[in-house]
């Protein structure tokens, strides 16, 4: 091997087995044998030990203080999630299994209720097998609610009371000896269940063929998976939609274009948050409410979705370092990156992600605002008033691009070369709507009736291009738009203009619709453009 420039690596699975059961320590010394001799040799021997990351070792177990004692001669890795890149590749497997390629949504399906966990993917595909292999159209399986927990109850479903009473005492013995359970259960009951791929056979030891669905047996629950879904909209936009929804109805897409007045687009990406939140169910392309939702109003909704968000990878993220101290959005920015490390969005996408998903948050009662940053405090509870404060600021704070993004970079300019300027001094013609514009983006303040600068935040961009940009994307109503944008592009002023004033119930007059509704596209136009190039585009309007 050595000549050939070759490694050997020998990787032992589940090994906290050798040090959480008390008759397998004789092993464990074996292994610590092992491990000191493959050590000593130092030829190409790598010796490997895989373990789930929420396993303990107790401190008058050997392995608690061994592990510290090989502090040079290990290498820990943590495992990171399955990116969407490798999940399809396993899939691309499982369609060669299946002999027939998979639908694009069920595709879709399976990446998302995956989360990038192999594990799970892997349950997903033999549940999928089953059905396909039992003659189940692809169609019928689009709608099917794709819960490990369900998947796992429907295993046990299926077994007769022998079988059941045969797993249960594998679980809680295992790894056991095969005589052992021949004596208990019986040949036939044990070859069933390992037919059935529920138990496996390693020499003489049995082992149920998942130590997740061990856990589930013995104690009737799965272990927190936490959801990495990242999602797509804001609660007002979700809400927009869904309330056109019953328990009775089954609604289209097209239907729900008409009654939201929301592109398709956007209501097929509102339509992945509201499945993946469990607020609605979709079948043969129709949506209908959830039956685990029995009224169909705000707090409902939020109380259902915030349910979602307890077990979401960036809520423990936030809580485990704003418990006690505020953190801004710069350093939730690196946490999402993180979180997400094989997503490689540019970083004004990972700013309006981070941005979103603390609204969520806010909105279900997880995280406050504090200063420039959010601290974590669970209310336990979503923040009605804090609902309805979001309902009356969407109606009176809507944006209205009183100037152009080229108008309020120039202004920005201008006020830097100046210093500072006072609220009754005279400025160039358009200046006073750009400095409302840069107020509002809080890329100024305003003391003792003078607007200046705000260098403090002006330092987190690279460039005022940058700031101008980044500000905009937390503008909701130009998030919305660009949506739109991206599956209409030739929407005029007029159309988007109706849009806003029937979302937001605005008393706009038609001339009112048209003007705000060409400044806002204009804003919109530049977000877009912007999202789909390596740079930021140059600022459109006036020069």
């Amino acid at each position: 091997m050595e000549a050939k420039n070759q490694l050997i690596a020998l990787v032992f699975d589940q090994f906290e087995e050798l040090y959480s059961k008390p008759e397998l320590y004789e092993v464990f010394e074996k292994a610590k044998s092992l491990l000191l001799s493959a050590a000593s040799i130092k030829m190409n021997f790598c010796l490997g030990f895989a373990w789930k990351s929420d396993s303990t070792t107790h401190s008058e177990h050997p392995a608690y203080f061994f592990w510290h004692q090989l502090a040079d001669y290990r290498i820990t890795r943590k495992l990171t999630p399955f990116s969407d890149r490798e999940s399809n590749a396993v899939i691309n497997l499982f369609e060669k299994e299946i002999d027939e390629k998979l639908h694009h949504d069920l595709r879709h399906n399976l990446v998302a209720s995956s989360q990038g966990y192999p594990w799970l993917l892997k349950k997903l595909c033999i549940h999928l097998y089953e059905k396909v292999d039992n003659g189940i159209n692809q169609t019928d399986l689009l709608e099917n609610k794709l819960d490990v927990a369900s998947l796992f109850k429907e295993d046990m479903e299926s077994l007769n009371p022998a079988e059941s009473s045969c797993l249960r005492v594998i679980a809680q013995r295992a790894p056991v000896d095969w005589f052992e359970i021949i004596e208990i259960s019986g040949p036939d009951t044990l070859k069933s269940l390992i037919d059935r791929r529920l138990v496996i056979r390693s020499g003489d030891r049995l082992n149920v063929y998942w130590d997740i669905f061990r856990e589930y047996i013995l104690t009737g629950s799965v272990p927190v998976i936490p959801l990495r879904y990242l999602p797509s909209t804001d609660f007002s936009s979700l809400y927009k939609v869904v309330k056109h929804l019953n328990h009775q109805t089954k609604t289209s897409v097209q239907e729900l274009v008409l009654k939201a007045k929301l592109s398709e687009g956007t209501i097929q990406n509102i339509g992945s948050d509201m499945i993946m939140f469990g607020v609605v169910t979709r079948e043969s392309g129709l949506y209908t409410l959830s039956e685990d939702i029995e009224n169909c109003d705000e707090i409902e909704i939020l109380r259902a979705i915030r349910e979602k968000f307890s077990k979401h990878a960036f809520t423990y993220a936030i809580k485990d370092i704003a418990s006690h101290s505020v953190v801004n959005v710069n350093s939730l920015i690196e946490v999402l990156k993180q979180l997400y490390s094989d997503n490689k969005y540019a970083d004004k996408t990972w700013h309006a992600y981070t941005v979103r998903l603390c609204r969520w948050l806010e909105l279900c009662g997880f995280i406050e605002p504090s200063g420039n940053g959010w601290v974590f405090r669970d209310q336990g509870d979503v923040i009605t008033e804090r609902v309805k404060s979001e309902r009356k600021r969407r109606k009176s704070n809507i944006f209205t691009a009183p100037a152009s993004p080229a108008l309020a970079l120039e202004t920005l300019n201008w006020l830097i070369e100046n210093g500072s300027v006072g609220n009754n001094e005279p400025k160039p013609k358009g200046y006073r709507n750009a400095l409302s514009v840069l107020k509002r983006f809080e890329l100024i303040v305003v003391e003792n009736k003078r607007y200046y600068v705000d260098n403090v935040k002006m330092q987190k961009f690279s460039d005022k291009k940058e700031a101008l940009w980044i500000s905009a994307n937390s503008e909701e109503v130009l998030l919305d738009i660009v949506k739109i944008l991206d599956s209409d592009n030739q929407l005029s002023g007029k159309e988007i203009g109706d849009f806003i004033a029937e979302k937001y119930e605005l008393n706009w007059t038609e001339g009112s619709r048209v003007r705000n509704g060409g400044a806002i596209r204009q804003w919109a136009s530049w977000l877009y453009e912007g999202r789909n190039s390596s740079e930021i585009p140059s600022c459109p309007g006036r020069i």
